[in-house]
């Protein structure tokens, strides 16, 4: 029987979404998940306790955060904001002394919208949202490595969450399978779920957030260090460079767009 592992993915951006696009994400298979959620449950429940995580309730101190503006608990500002970040610290612990895999990539939008206007065959492998690509990579890696680093009989689940943007994972989601039949075999449908219910998604958010993290504070300098948050459960965090993408273009067979373009005759 195939083993069955599910990788939970999230995604996250500079805030005007124009200088980079980040995912990250986690794998697992049934064992590895089930020690995981009971272990998170405990830490959301340790006082001060939480119904859920999400980056962005941290982020504004609401939400389930907005306990720590209460001044007869916290009697300065800092001593809340403190205390809600050694939450976020000790649910990243969890993810940290667990057995799950983590992957990201991340993406320069301006030097990938530079290959795209130049690079001739970029019209037809480049989709113009950089999210997409994004998305894109990160099934590649993570189905890549599942199958020839894992087990080469596993099949792969993903689960987002259900935002505005869940149709969209989906539709990416079976294009890259139609474009990549062979890769497809091992895997099986992308499900939306509650982010505020699946400990999981929660997890994917802090993983999301550590490849934006490592972005922003050094592939500035042009390499990855050593150290950083969650750094001994990646197994990987690509950097979708000039590099990357000029590869992934010349090592793509030609498709029926381009065989359709190359035999259209030029206009005199």
């Amino acid at each position: 029987m195939a083993q069955l592992w599910t990788v939970y993915i999230d995604d996250s951006s500079d805030g005007q979404k124009s200088k980079y696009m980040v995912a990250g994400s986690l794998v697992g298979d049934k064992q590895r998940w089930s020690v995981f959620f009971k272990e998170w449950r405990m830490a959301l429940d340790a006082d001060p306790a939480i119904k859920h995580y999400h980056g962005k309730d941290l982020k504004g101190l609401k939400g389930p955060f907005a306990q720590f503006r209460d001044r007869s608990k916290w009697i300065t500002e800092q001593d809340g904001w403190d205390a809600a970040y050694r939450k976020r610290d000790k649910l990243r612990g969890v993810i940290d002394t667990s057995s799950l895999i983590g992957f990201g990539v991340g993406v320069n939008i301006p030097e990938y919208n530079r290959i795209r206007d130049t690079h001739p065959r970029a019209k037809f492998f480049l989709p113009k949202d950089a999210f997409v690509f994004v998305l894109q990579s990160l099934i590649y890696e993570l189905a890549k490595t599942v199958q020839e680093k894992i087990n080469p009989k596993a099949r792969v689940a993903f689960i987002s969450d259900d935002s505005n943007r869940a149709n969209e994972y989906s539709r990416i989601y079976r294009d890259w399978k139609r474009w990549n039949p062979n890769t497809a075999k091992a895997m099986l449908e992308i499900s939306h779920l509650d982010d505020t219910k699946y400990y999981g998604l929660q997890a994917a958010d802090l993983a999301a957030t550590t490849v934006k993290e490592v972005y922003e504070q050094h592939w500035k300098a042009g390499k990855i260090k050593e150290q950083f948050p969650l750094h001994s459960r990646f197994w990987r965090i690509a950097n979708v460079d000039e590099q990357y993408m000029l590869n992934v273009l010349d090592n793509q067979t030609l498709r029926e767009p381009e065989e359709k373009a190359a035999k259209v005759p030029d206009v005199v």
